[in-house]
């Protein structure tokens, strides 16, 4: 028996090399069914022979590669909510058969959906991620994710990182204390604390447990991150241990935050309720994130040693670092007047008459300071004939 029909579809059931294989060719034509059948005997002929599938479609590759990433990515997650977009899209489409312009053609798709360049650049690298399985598994020819080039990042929209003042700050823990907050994400409160107070990675935050908190020795054990230095013990500071300590009174689950509808889960994304809480607040818009740069900036201005910064930041190295650091104007304006002047510094020609040599010139420079190219000031010791 190879080929038969059960109800309204054709199915298979034939042995190769020992093996049976049974299943539906999905359709009710014979004909239709026939080339189904030639094309599933064909590929496990190339299989056999070590040669890529010709006739797997895209939605059976997601498939089969969201069942590995479940067990061997943290991302799945990620991955999984972009499924949906790339099958609308990709879905019946043959592997061989994704090339730049079907690449292309989606990218404009969604760009005149609204998305954003950066939404597309993580659904293109799960594409990329998909193409790369698929090849490793001899599903499909190596190097198709070369057709899915994401936007250079000068064409990402810039999505600056600033810190938060303490005004902000509390404006910010005002309107989650308000009754719209509470009632929609009672967690949101002590979630921000955590996120200022310590400087964890919001994916890092939202992960902890009650037994990774170590009250008597006020530390926090984070044993999952995204870097390998990531995973680390940083100190509790003290409001901190307070906001975790009432929270601790209200909750019976094993997480610190856990899922409003699943208590046995962790909240997987509070970006809504923090959105509705900085618009409540009246602040200019803020991201989670840039909590965390407001912790390590705070650290930095209190002179604290950047080897300090960098392992309670989780950063492997200082350059990393340096991306979360942001000097306020009278810092760099104090720097600049702590440079030392030589002995011998004199002043530019004029200070008798008041005026500067140049007839036409009615720029104001420090005194005994001249201005050298773009680069900067450098000092004037020299005068300059009257």
């Amino acid at each position: 028996m190879s080929l038969f029909r059960r109800g309204k579809n054709w199915h298979y059931d034939f042995w190769l090399d020992g093996v049976r294989h049974q299943g539906t060719t999905g359709f009710t034509k014979r004909r239709d069914a026939e080339v189904a059948f030639a094309a599933l005997k064909t590929d496990l002929h190339r299989q056999k022979l070590g040669i890529p599938l010709k006739s797997v479609k895209f939605e059976q590759a997601i498939e089969k590669y969201l069942k590995d990433a479940a067990d061997n990515k943290s991302s799945y997650r990620t991955e999984k909510y972009h499924r949906k977009q790339l099958i609308a899209h990709f879905g019946r489409a043959l592997l061989n058969a994704i090339n730049r312009e079907l690449c292309e053609k989606y990218k404009r798709k969604r760009l005149n959906a609204g998305m954003s360049r950066a939404t597309i650049n993580r659904e293109l690298t799960t594409l990329k991620s998909i193409l790369k399985y698929a090849s490793e598994e001899k599903l499909a020819p190596e190097g198709l994710g070369r057709h899915a080039r994401l936007f250079k990042s000068k064409e990402l929209e810039s999505k600056q990182k600033k810190p938060v003042t303490l005004d902000e700050l509390g404006k910010f823990l005002e309107a989650c204390d308000s009754l719209e907050i509470r009632l929609r994400a009672l967690y949101l409160r002590p979630l921000v604390i955590v996120l200022v107070y310590s400087g964890l990675r919001p994916s890092e935050a939202i992960r902890l447990r009650w037994d990774d908190l170590n009250f008597a020795e006020n530390s926090i054990n984070v044993r999952k991150s995204k870097t390998r230095a990531g995973v680390r013990l940083i100190p509790m500071h003290s409001a901190v241990r307070e906001a975790l300590q009432e929270l601790r009174r209200n909750t019976n689950s094993e997480w610190l935050f856990p899922s409003p509808r699943k208590p046995s889960e962790h909240i997987r994304d509070f970006g809504k309720a923090f959105e509705k809480a900085v618009k409540l607040s009246g602040i200019p818009r803020i991201t989670p994130y840039c909590l965390r740069h407001t912790f390590l900036t705070s650290m930095d201005r209190s002179e604290c040693r950047r080897s300090i910064l960098r392992e309670i930041g989780g950063h492997a190295r200082d350059r990393h670092t340096d991306v979360y650091l942001h000097p306020e104007w009278r810092e760099k304006l104090a720097a600049i007047n702590r440079l030392q002047i030589p002995a011998n510094f004199t002043t530019v020609a004029g200070e008798a008459g008041g005026k500067s040599a140049a007839s036409g010139d009615q720029s104001q420079h420090p005194q005994g300071v001249g201005m050298v190219g773009p680069w900067g000031l450098e000092p004037q010791t020299s005068t300059v004939s009257r």
